[in-house]
C-alpha cells in the first residue's frame, strides 16, 4: 500500500506532535519526512523550524537516550555510544551525555548484572564461566575494564 504524500505544513504539524510526545533526533525526523515523501527542500526547512522551536534538541535527546538505556535496559556505554553515532549525533554531545552518568552507579549496575548472569550459569569450569561472563558483558556494551573491575569486586577468577 502506497503512503499518502504529506504537504510541508502537514508534516511539520505531525512531527511537532510526535516530538512533543517523545524525544526525537534530527535523523529520526528526517527518516519520517522521507517516509512521508516530503521534498528535500521542505525537509531542511521543517528540521530547521523544529530545532529553532526546541521540538528537537540533540543534546536533550542524547541525555534521555543514555538515561533510558543505562537505567532501564542496563546497557553499557560502548553500545549506547555506537547507537547514538548511528543516529548521527555529534560525538561531543555523546561524550557529554555519557559523562552525566556517575561511574560509581555505573559500576554498581555492571556488578549487579554480572552477578545475575553468574547465578544463571551452570558452567562448572572456572575459565569457561569467566569467558561466558566476559562475552555477556561485551554483548551489553560494557567496557573491558569495567567488566574486569566487577569481576574483581565479585571475587571471580
Amino acid at each position: 500500500m502506497k503512503r499518502k504524500q504529506l504537504t510541508a505544513k502537514e508534516a511539520l504539524q505531525k512531527l511537532q506532535v510526535l516530538c512533543s510526545h517523545q524525544e526525537k533526533c534530527i535523523s529520526e525526523a528526517q527518516q519520517k519526512l522521507s517516509e512521508w515523501q516530503v521534498s528535500t527542500t521542505d525537509r531542511n526547512i521543517i528540521i530547521e523550524q523544529l530545532v529553532d522551536s526546541k521540538f528537537i534538541d540533540e543534546k536533550r535527546y542524547a541525555e534521555a537516550f543514555v538515561r533510558q538505556k543505562i537505567r532501564i535496559n542496563k546497557w553499557g556505554k560502548l553500545k549506547i555510544s555506537y547507537l547514538l553515532h548511528q543516529k548521527r549525533i555529534d560525538a561531543a554531545i555523546v561524550e557529554q551525555a555519557l559523562a552525566l552518568f556517575e561511574d560509581d552507579e555505573y559500576g554498581e549496575m555492571i556488578s549487579h548484572e554480572i552477578m545475575k548472569k553468574m547465578s544463571s550459569l551452570d558452567e562448572s569450569d572456572v575459565y569457561k564461566r569467566k569467558g561466558k561472563i566476559l562475552q555477556f558483558g561485551h554483548s551489553r556494551g560494557y567496557e573491558s575494564t569495567c567488566i574486569n573491575d566487577a569481576l574483581v569486586r565479585l571475587n571471580v577468577g
